[in-house]
């Protein structure tokens, strides 16, 4: 039997933890196939394949001028957050 975690819980755990960033997140996951809209948890077999999704397509930052640059020059969508990033 496999076990779930909580969405949100877990999209924290990865940085993002504003509110906006979960939202785009979120989103991505749900475009990628790996939870619908309405789900508060993912099977934890998923969490690979949904942190490479996230991976690919967001660059985390913190809000200092040097990480917002280097965010801007990275070919991802840049999302930030309140924590360290990973």
């Amino acid at each position: 039997m496999s076990h779930d975690v909580d969405i949100d819980s877990w999209l924290d755990s990865e940085g993002f933890d504003l509110p906006d960033s979960r939202v785009r997140a979120r989103e991505a996951l749900e475009a990628a196939g790996l939870t619908r809209a309405g789900k508060a948890r993912m099977s934890a077999e998923k969490e690979a394949r949904a942190r490479a999704t996230l991976e690919s397509r967001f660059f985390k930052h913190c809000p200092t001028p040097a990480c917002v640059a280097m965010a801007s020059r990275s070919g991802r969508t840049p999302v930030s957050t309140v924590g360290s990033t990973k």
